[in-house]
């Protein structure tokens, strides 16, 4: 399903940023102090999955090591709970809480009211750094894991827990729908950096832009997140030399490597 927004007149602009609200907000927030025109143009749209904790289990809940993979899967886990005060104190209480990134623990410690040393995250904010923590190590200890995610996606988490040994549960909170701007190819010409900050929003992004079939993907610098995307936007026939790397997800250094790459 994809959704279309409402024409606006074009605008000039170095980056298309194509981050989901809140983040998008964010950073769109921080670009503006940092004098750098952008064009914000969020590739996804999330929607709630009603009643996906439906079945959650208080107990199983307070046994498991808790993963929550991004901000969003935070806030749709709040929604869903917010009025149920046994699950909103096992969280509280909970001694094995994961995030995937900085910023996905930091909203879990502000929205349950959490000590900030009670969720762990990785140093590298993705799948691959969450694997190499030493807990994911342990099966022995505490063999089962809640993930709490979008559909579909973090396919390898999943893959490499099982292979670990833990029993794994994915609890799938909201879908990604993605935004069609059919008027990208000309709107986004003047950009020369492109956000795509995940393979979804890469996906997203291409299909705006693929409408127009004389359309060159290598006309803009892509800023990825990692290696994963970067893999998916060269099987869409991008040219290496014009992906980079972001490897930190914070916005100070997406803004450093956007200074970068327009000058």
């Amino acid at each position: 399903m994809t959704i279309t927004p409402a024409k606006s007149q074009p605008n000039c602009a170095i980056v298309i940023n194509t981050r989901p609200a809140p983040m998008g907000l964010e950073l769109e927030a921080l670009l503006k102090q940092n004098e750098i025109s952008s064009l914000f143009q969020p590739a996804l749209q999330n929607q709630p999955v009603n009643n996906a904790l439906a079945n959650l289990d208080l107990i199983s809940l307070s046994q498991a090591t808790l993963i929550f993979i991004s901000r969003s899967a935070v806030n749709a886990f709040y929604q869903q709970i917010k009025n149920q005060p046994d699950l909103v104190a096992t969280i509280k209480q909970h001694p094995r809480i994961f995030a995937v990134g900085q910023s996905s623990a930091k909203q879990l410690t502000e929205q349950f009211k959490l000590n900030p040393n009670q969720v762990e995250y990785p140093a590298q904010s993705d799948s691959e750094g969450l694997l190499a923590m030493d807990f994911f190590h342990a099966v022995d200890k505490h063999p089962k894991v809640f993930i709490f995610k979008g559909v579909d996606g973090r396919e390898l988490l999943n893959e490499q827990l099982h292979s670990r040994g833990f029993e794994v549960s994915e609890w799938s909170l909201y879908k990604r729908l993605e935004i069609e701007y059919p008027d990208a190819s000309q709107r986004w010409k003047s950009a020369q950096v492109i956000l795509a900050t995940s393979r979804d929003i890469a996906h997203s992004v291409t299909n705006s832009l693929k409408t127009d079939d004389s359309t060159d993907l290598n006309h803009w610098s892509w800023l990825v997140f990692s290696d994963r995307i970067k893999s998916e936007l060269l099987a869409l026939g991008i040219e290496k030399s014009r992906i980079h790397t972001c490897e930190q997800m914070d916005n100070s250094s997406i803004i450093k490597h956007i200074k970068q790459l327009a000058k």
